[in-house]
């Protein structure tokens, strides 16, 4: 793979050209400096929902495991059944 700042100080180019446009996975269409930044901006929310999205999930999971094997090591029979877990797992799901 082509290093893109690479290509872009050896061509010096300010539309880029048909490799850098190979290579990246955003096109800007103008060399309009809102355009750069509006791209950056978005790309920096689909991190944060990202990001976000899986803590959240890993920690509804993570502290539904450890409450069935606290709960069947204790009680010595399953807190929640496998249906019920997708029941709480499906209700916590359709809040996010």
């Amino acid at each position: 793979m082509v290093n893109l700042n690479i290509l872009i100080k050896i061509q010096g180019f300010l539309e880029g050209t048909a490799i850098a446009r190979d290579v990246s996975s955003i096109v800007l269409m103008d060399d309009n400096f809102d355009s750069l930044v509006k791209a950056v901006i978005w790309g920096r929310n689909i991190e944060q929902s990202v990001r976000k999205f899986l803590q959240f999930q890993l920690t509804v999971n993570f502290s539904l495991t450890i409450l069935t094997i606290i709960g069947a090591s204790v009680m010595k029979q399953p807190v929640l059944s496998a249906v019920q877990m997708l029941w709480v797992l499906k209700k916590i799901n359709k809040e996010n």
